[in-house]
This record gives structure tokens, sequence and C-alpha cells, in this order.
């Protein structure tokens, strides 16, 4: 990955445990790693990281703010895609860091519910009322309740004018599609929703890339099934 993605920006650290930290250098030349290695003599980095499993990886953009920890093997990849996607104009807004954080994990798109509380009620009914909606929403999305008073310049970015307004984003915050909420109902809603979910990927596809890729590298393919629970 280290090469891979060089001259797209990525720069990798590792850090490693005083405990066998040693053999560290023999181990790095032995496996030909061509990133700059650390060692955490203290322990302060991995408390300040909060760090409980290793190997573990946090990703930190162009701005210097970390973005993504706690990442899993499966999701490293993505991640960095989505970050490395950006530049520093269009950089994730502040108001989507933690919803940005869990939509990349869990391989979902963001939806921003925009207006005051009284304009975003209707929607929460429609949630409780609609059959399938809750479901739709919770497997599905990362919901952030903003209004355009509190988030001026990114309503204004998004085209938010007013009223109740539906956004949905991908993680790295770029517009997949923006409508009106003012005479929705809740099966317009879903029907909104279904249309603008995450595209679901095929498991054969990405099976069959896998091991590409693993026949170019020598390596052998970790599959780890999981569902939306």
């Amino acid at each position: 990955m280290s090469e891979r993605y060089a001259d797209q920006g990525l720069v990798i650290i590792g850090v490693h445990t005083k405990r066998g930290s040693e053999n560290m250098a023999k181990v790095a030349e032995q496996a030909g790693i061509p990133y700059p290695l650390a060692i955490d003599s203290t322990g302060v980095t991995a408390r300040t990281y909060l760090v409980d499993g290793r190997p573990d990886y946090y990703l930190i953009d162009r701005a210097g703010n970390l973005r993504v920890a706690d990442l899993s093997n499966g999701d490293l990849e993505r991640a960095v895609q989505v970050l490395l996607a950006e530049n520093g104009e269009d950089a994730l807004h502040p108001a989507l860091g933690d919803a940005s954080k869990k939509a990349i994990k869990k391989d979902k798109r963001i939806l921003v519910q925009w207006g005051t509380t009284t304009e975003v009620v209707p929607l929460l009914k429609f949630a409780k009322s609609t059959p399938g909606l809750r479901k739709l929403i919770f497997n599905e999305f990362e919901v952030v309740h903003l209004t355009q008073i509190g988030n001026p310049k990114l309503a204004e970015a998004h085209g938010i004018a007013s009223g109740p307004t539906l956004a949905v984003l991908e993680p790295d915050g770029k517009m997949v599609q923006v409508c009106s909420a003012k005479d929705m109902t809740g099966e317009s809603y879903m029907a909104f929703l279904e249309a603008n979910r995450a595209p679901v990927q095929d498991a054969e596809l990405l099976w069959s890339d896998a091991l590409q890729q693993a026949k170019v590298e020598n390596k052998r393919v970790l599959v780890h099934l999981g569902a939306p629970w």
C-alpha cells in the first residue's frame, strides 16, 4: 500500500512497542519495509491514540486532523482511498467528521437532515410509521441533523436554502443527491433513500479481484463474513 498510493500523497509511519524493539530494525530489513519506523519507548503514543490491539491503524488527513481511528485490516484501504480523494479545498467539514468515520467502517453513506428540530420531526415520525424505513436508515446510512443557521457555509456548499431538506453524501462529503422534504411522505422518503443508498458490491467480483491481487503479491486471501447488525 505504501508504494501503491505514494504518488497520491500517502505517507505511512510505523510505530513499534518497546517490547521486542531490539529486533525491529532486523525484521524491517528482512521484510523490506519501505516506510519509517519508530519505537514507542514510553507508551505515550499508544495511550494517546487509545490503542487496544495490534496491528491497529489511524488515518490523519492533510490538515493534520485524526479522521479515522481503530481501523481493521479490511477497512483500511477503502478509508485511505476516501481521504486521498480529498484536497485542501474540499476537506471534510467538521460537522460530518464522526459520521464519515462510521460510514467508512460500515460501507454506508451519510444522510443529512437539514432543518430546525420542528422541521425534522415529521421525518422522525416517518421512520416509526413507514414499514421498513427505520431498518433501511439503520443499515445503509449514518444520520446527521444540521441547521442552516448553525452551519451556513456547509449549507451554502450543498445548495440548502430553507425548509426541511435531505442530502445524501459519500463518506468523503461529496454530494450524491439532495431534495426538499417539505411535502415528503413516508413512502417518498423511503423511495429517495432506496435510490441513493450505497451501491451493493458484488461478492463474486470482489473475490475474483482479491484472488488476482493475492496471486500477483504472493499472498493469501482473508475473507471476513459479516452482516449489518
